[in-house]
C-alpha cells in the first residue's frame, strides 16, 4: 500500500471581496482605481521618448532658452504649442489611445500642459539648461 502525503497549497494573489482575481481582472480593477493625469503622462512621454526629445523637444527648448538669454521677446506658449501638438499626436499613436488626439485632449488640457511646461522649463532655463 502506498500512502501519499497531501500538502495543502496556499493560493496567493490579489483578493477582492474574498475572491481570488484572475490576471485580466487585476488589470481592469487597477485601471479603475489608479487615476493619472493624462497631460502629465504625455509630457513625461515627450521628455523620455529619445527620438521625440532629440527631434522636437530639445530644439524647441533650446530656441526658447536662446531668446530668453538674449533678452528677446517671445511667447513661450506659442513657441511650445506646435511641439506640444506633435507630442500629443505621437503619444496617442504610440499607446493607441484615440483616433484623433482631440478625442481625449481638450483645449483646457493643452493649456494646462503648456502651463506646467512653462513653470518647469523656465526654472531650468534660468539655471542655464538648454545651451
Amino acid at each position: 500500500m502506498i500512502i501519499q502525503a497531501q500538502e495543502q497549497k496556499l493560493v496567493t494573489g490579489p483578493v477582492v471581496n474574498g475572491d481570488i482575481m484572475k490576471l485580466f481582472e487585476v488589470d481592469a480593477e487597477l485601471t479603475k482605481k489608479i487615476k493619472w493625469d493624462l497631460g502629465e503622462d504625455a509630457i513625461v512621454y515627450m521628455r523620455n521618448e529619445p527620438m521625440f526629445y532629440r527631434k522636437e523637444y530639445f530644439p524647441t527648448m533650446t530656441s526658447i532658452a536662446d531668446r530668453h538669454r538674449a533678452g528677446q521677446e517671445y511667447d513661450f506658449k506659442e513657441m511650445m504649442r506646435p511641439m506640444l501638438e506633435r507630442g500629443i499626436t505621437a503619444y496617442c499613436k504610440k499607446y493607441k489611445l484615440a483616433g484623433m488626439p482631440d478625442d481625449i485632449f481638450a483645449e483646457s488640457d493643452r493649456e494646462g500642459m503648456l502651463e506646467q511646461l512653462f513653470k518647469e522649463e523656465m526654472e531650468q532655463i534660468k539655471k542655464g539648461e538648454y545651451q
